[in-house]
């Protein structure tokens, strides 16, 4: 009888043990899984940022040339409104010499 209820009481045990490595097996599972899926959101987040940050250099680079053309033409235009403001000057006062001259 001592024999039989220890026999019992032994497979009780392994039972609850078995139980348990089951349990933690399927925890391990679920959380492999869980694991794997949040792996997978990451690179495709990071396949996101990659391509929003690639995208961002490209228009950086496109605003970056059309500054550097805008400032050409405002050069260009400042160059040429000297170049006339220098030459209404030298006619003015060539027109004010003249106009002294006929004053006289």
């Amino acid at each position: 009888v001592d024999r039989l209820k220890s026999a019992r009481e032994d497979a009780e045990a392994s039972d609850k043990q078995l139980y348990a490595k089951e349990q933690i097996s399927m925890q391990a599972k679920v959380d492999s899984a869980t694991l794997s899926q949040k792996l997978q959101e990451l690179v495709l987040f990071q396949r996101r940022c990659d391509a929003n940050l690639v995208e961002a250099a490209d228009r950086a680079e496109r605003a970056e040339r059309e500054v550097n053309e805008l400032r050409q033409r405002v050069e260009q235009v400042t160059a040429a409104v000297e170049q006339v403001s220098g030459d209404l000057d030298g006619s003015n006062s060539r027109t004010a010499i003249a106009e002294a001259e006929k004053a006289k």
